[in-house]
Formats: C-alpha cells, sequence, structure tokens
C-alpha cells in the first residue's frame, strides 16, 4: 500500500503533474520491467473540493 498526502497549502494539480513524471521516469529505469499487477487508487478530497491524498492498494492478481 502507498500513500500520497497533498499539502493543503501547495497547487495540488502541479504536485500532482510533477509526481507522475517523476514515477514515469523512476518506472522506465526499472530493469527488468516488472509484471503488471491488478491495484485500485483512491482519491481522498478535502471539504473545499481540493485533492487531499491518493491512496493506492495492489492486490495479489498478475495481470499478462
Amino acid at each position: 500500500m502507498a500513500m500520497l498526502i497533498f499539502d493543503s497549502s501547495e497547487d495540488s494539480i502541479v504536485e500532482a503533474r510533477v509526481l507522475v513524471e517523476a514515477l514515469n521516469e523512476w518506472l522506465a529505469e526499472q530493469q527488468p520491467s516488472c509484471p503488471l499487477r491488478s491495484a485500485r487508487a483512491q482519491c481522498c478530497y478535502r471539504p473545499d473540493g481540493t485533492l487531499d491524498s491518493v491512496l493506492t492498494v495492489l492486490t495479489d492478481v498478475v495481470v499478462d
């Protein structure tokens, strides 16, 4: 399980875009690449509608 929490005083959209780019670069560097696994992600929002956190959970199923 992984959980990412966004700071309410920062720009969550900019932070999310930077995070996506960084993770894509990291994934491209991984050798050998891992088989895909089933997972789910849940976005949690603050009362004002801004992104608060993202929770990801891997399942035990490997996707071919």
